[in-house]
């Protein structure tokens, strides 16, 4: 891996303007993202490619995709998107069986002709290109029965279960599907196809000799095991001719010590997947078939948070790798991962690493960021906080994709907000996150919006939230909803407690509980000593603690807490009553979360219950064996969990019958940043 540092080093080196890192450089116009080209004959009319996500919700049972699908894509279109690539589409359902819909999974039917072609529609009228993804299976990955593959290889979510090698009949059957699809979508419109072979999906098990060990035509050498690759290039040029686009996406390293086990770093390991080095060849050769243009991912399912980033990876992590393969072939390269940040996203193809930009999630976010990036209003911008819990972890659960910051997302039809035929005066309270997006809410819909915070400042939990700089996306959306405030005009009385009289005084046709959550003061003894302090108050006050600390509580809060103080060098155990730990992160976000708390040497004891602290230690009970033990520390830092803060609450509905009083976010119950966001929309649209 060092060498390919030292490559980009000297790609990065050789521009002539470089008078700071393309990260930190401040650009006033952003024109390169706006700047037409060609893949292939085929012109766009900016750099910004709208990627590929999950398609849960937005399918009916035969696969095929529905009018939310439709809406979902326009309001990207409108958004101002150059390019648009559709969700994963199917090729066949005879050889991996799926159930249509299924995971996302759209199908490339007859019956699919309608919706795509009003999809396409639909973003040629806003002057967007749409590619549709093609998808051969998932092989190693499906979550179904009777998965597939190019040869036997254990399976991802089904424990103990192996792919079935395929046949070289079956193998040639699936070529000749991808030609069928191609027709199917030329005569929808459709601009181009978009290949799937990243991600440890079938066509990426082909490809990578970690999966394929055939010994005919398909497995081999690298070219060799490209066989499938260029077969259905081939399908798709004989059935549709040469004005049709085809492009590939796929991981230039797979970041794998082996199956089940990712790399957090770059380099000090053997890579047991594909490496950079193969994966600059594969994109010569693929350049070599004819692919009109790559697109630059890396890793797969068992080093997910490579390829579903979290808040932990800087913005544009993958920038090296698309300068590394641009410099190896002469067709259009297409980045990826974090590229959100418009100075970024812009100096990306300034600096010529890549030739388009493509983001997923904060297209979900934020539906307009292009058209905001255009007009340079950038703090207009609704930042994704990478979470991956509105997208990712809903899409594994089989709901409808959408964004923990835009409830809209993926639900533009249900969730579209109407004018309020009845103006009504609302009172909110509570300035944190649910006030402030109820306040938004009620403000564009025309309600007359008051709303009182009792601290200094508007943000609530937030506000600590975004102390670490790895949660420095939080911190962009408190100035965003702050921001939303201030243009909305809404009227905000700081530093007041609202209470009976002031509900009197102001006699609202409604009133909103968002007082959000107070820290759990449980009746251990000795919680009161004056070296033990709650995560929330560390992080907002920021206090030096040092010595041995003790973190008591695994939630994604106590962890993320123990990985911010580990950065300033501190010593650290992290205990946990529970058998594991950051159960309530996503998936992906907590499986790098643990490896980065290991990389940072943490000690975390699981099944240790607090019992009882004393000045110098703490008395735990091991609940496995139900045995006790002493930890010395210095500092003891709690992170167990928060009560709702819903006092007046009770006593403003007993006192106000008949007021209509709703209660939202943490007030109602303490969870994420999700619940109280869509509580806050959903509560405050039906006003």
């Amino acid at each position: 891996m060092e060498k390919y540092n030292k490559l980009f080093e000297e790609i990065f080196s050789n521009k002539e303007d470089k008078t700071s890192v393309i990260f930190d450089r401040k650009i006033s116009k952003y024109k390169k993202l706006f700047e037409p080209i060609k893949i292939g004959n085929l012109e766009i009319k900016n750099r910004i490619v709208f990627a590929p996500l999950c398609n849960t919700g937005m399918l009916d049972t035969n696969g095929s995709f529905t009018q939310q699908a439709v809406e979902y894509y326009k309001e990207r279109a409108k958004g101002g998107v150059g390019l648009i690539v559709s969700g994963a589409s199917k090729v066949e359902n005879d050889i991996e069986k799926i159930i249509p819909g299924h995971n996302g999974r759209a199908l490339i039917s007859i019956s699919a002709i309608s919706k795509i072609t009003e999809i396409v529609e639909m973003c040629h009228y806003f002057g967007a290109k749409i590619f549709v993804q093609l998808f051969a299976g998932d092989g190693y990955n499906n979550p179904l029965p009777n998965p597939v593959g190019p040869s036997e290889n254990p399976c991802f979510f089904r424990k103990g279960e192996k792919t079935r090698e395929l046949s070289r009949e079956e193998i040639e059957k699936l070529v000749q599907s991808f030609g069928t699809a191609a027709e199917i979508l030329i005569d929808c419109g459709v601009d181009g196809v978009e290949i799937n072979g990243h991600e440890g999906y079938l066509l990426d098990n082909f490809t990578c000799l970690l999966w394929n060990r055939r010994t005919d035509k398909y497995g081999g050498d690298l070219r060799s095991r490209l066989t499938i690759v260029r077969e259905i290039f081939e399908a798709i040029r004989s059935a549709v001719g040469e004005n049709f686009i085809i492009t590939y996406k796929y991981g230039i390293k797979h970041f794998l010590k082996g199956l089940k086990s990712g790399a957090l770093k770059e380099d000090g390991f053997i890579e047991a997947g594909r490496d950079v080095e193969e994966g600059i060849e594969m994109a010569k050769i693929l350049e070599d078939i004819g692919y009109q243009s790559l697109i630059i991912d890396a890793g797969c399912y068992d080093s997910m948070y490579w390829v579903h980033p979290t808040n932990y990876q800087e913005h544009g992590y993958l920038v090296k790798y698309a300068a590394i393969v641009k410099k190896a072939v002469n067709i259009p390269i297409i980045a990826v991962g974090g590229l959100d940040i418009p100075d970024l996203a812009e100096s990306v193809i300034d600096e010529g690493f890549a030739d388009m930009v493509a983001l997923g999630r904060s297209l979900l976010a934020d539906p307009y960021w292009p058209d905001k990036v255009k007009k340079d209003l950038i703090e207009d911008i609704r930042p994704c906080i990478g979470c991956n819990e509105g997208c990712l972890t809903r899409a594994l659960k089989e709901k409808t994709l959408s964004c923990t910051v835009n409830p809209e997302a993926g639900n533009e039809i249900s969730h579209k907000l109407k004018p309020s035929t009845l103006r009504k005066k609302i009172l909110i309270i509570g300035g944190g996150v649910a006030g402030m997006e109820a306040a938004r809410i009620l403000t564009i819909i025309g309600h007359n919006v008051k709303l009182y915070e009792k601290n200094k400042e508007l943000g609530g939990h937030l506000r600590e939230a975004s102390v670490p700089d790895f949660k420095k996306d939080i911190s962009r959306l408190l100035k965003w909803y702050i921001r939303q405030m201030n243009i909305l005009k809404v009227e905000i009385k700081l530093n007041f407690e609202a209470d009976c009289t002031t509900v009197e005084e102001e006699s609202p046709n409604a009133i909103i509980f968002a007082a959000g959550s107070c820290n759990n003061l449980s009746d251990i003894p000795g919680i009161q000593r004056p070296n033990v302090i709650f995560a929330s108050d560390l992080l907002i006050e920021q206090k030096n603690i040092g010595g041995k600390i003790i973190i008591v509580g695994g939630g994604m809060i106590g962890l993320e807490t123990a990985l911010w103080l580990a950065k300033k060098e501190k010593e650290i155990t992290v205990i946990e009553a529970l058998a594991e730990v950051g159960l309530d992160g996503a998936l992906s976000n907590k499986e790098m979360l643990l490896d980065l708390l290991t990389h940072n040497e943490i000690n975390i004891r699981k099944n240790a219950e607090l019992i009882e602290i004393f000045n110098e230690y703490i008395e735990v009970k091991d609940r496995r064996y139900n045995s006790k033990h002493i930890l010395e520390y210095d500092n003891l830092v709690l992170s167990t969990g928060l009560k709702q803060n819903n006092g007046l609450y009770k006593v403003i509905v007993q006192n106000f019958p008949q007021t209509d009083i709703y209660s939202i976010g943490d007030c109602k119950k303490p969870g994420k940043i999700l619940n109280a966001i869509w509580d806050a929309f959903q509560v405050s649209r039906s006003i």
